[in-house]
């Protein structure tokens, strides 16, 4: 990765949130045997260690240098090192290489995203790498109204960010330390759609934050839509 064209996307310290996220057992599935997989904000890699195990070559990516740091002195632990690298960057500049990738994972990471226009660069991001007959795995947390507590903080939130579900999250010294982004079922499948993709698999899913909250998610594969016509160039 060309460290010369990343740029950041998120706080640093919403980046080092470890994401307690795991993939649904269709992901595994859909998987072809000896893939080549992009993990975005893969974290300490738990996810990316897994796959090199079962023989898939991986990159992962992540902002926080510690994160890659401990992705790498495991990869070296359990011996697959050769088929998972870790990268420090971010997913709106990947800097990898064209229709290289049979499957790219995204999990937990638009919630950290406060700028929907940045959430748009990261899918083209994605579209440019995966394989025209590779998928995208998208898990991200939903607008869980249910729930007083995340309810005040969307309702009490938005005059302030300008987006329902984009909430402020304090630091004990009561300033900020970053926005998160709660999706409506809406607003991800318009993003995925207008990103050029079509929905293969749709599943709602109870995510267990990394405070121990039970929220509302999604699961998602997609895959690129050959007959998506993109922007009209100007």
């Amino acid at each position: 990765m060309d460290r010369e064209h990343v740029r950041l996307w998120t706080s640093k310290k919403a980046a080092e949130i470890p994401s307690t996220l795991w993939p649904d057992d269709f992901f595994f599935k859909e998987l072809p045997s000896l893939s080549q997989v992009l993990d975005v904000g893969c974290g300490g890699g738990r996810l990316a260690l897994h796959l090199a195990q079962l023989g898939h070559h991986v990159i992962a990516v992540d902002l926080s240098l510690d994160a890659v740091d401990q992705g790498r002195r495991a990869a070296l632990r359990q011996r697959v090192s050769e088929r998972c690298q870790f990268y420090q960057g971010t997913a709106t500049a990947l800097g990898m290489l064209a229709r290289t990738f049979d499957a790219v994972v995204i999990q937990a990471v638009l919630t950290t995203v406060s700028d929907p226009s940045d959430r748009r660069n990261i899918l083209a991001e994605v579209m440019s790498v995966l394989k025209p007959s590779g998928f995208l795995y998208l898990a991200e947390f939903a607008q869980t109204w249910h729930r007083r507590d995340y309810r005040d903080r969307y309702l009490q939130n938005e005059p302030t960010t300008g987006e329902c579900g984009l909430f402020i999250v304090h630091g004990d010294d009561g300033s900020e330390t970053y926005r998160a982004k709660h999706f409506s079922h809406r607003e991800i499948v318009e993003l995925i759609l207008e990103s050029g993709f079509y929905l293969s698999a749709f599943k709602h899913a109870n995510f267990s934050t990394r405070s121990g909250n039970i929220i509302d998610g999604f699961q998602i594969i997609a895959r690129p839509d050959p007959t998506h016509e993109g922007e009209p160039q100007l």
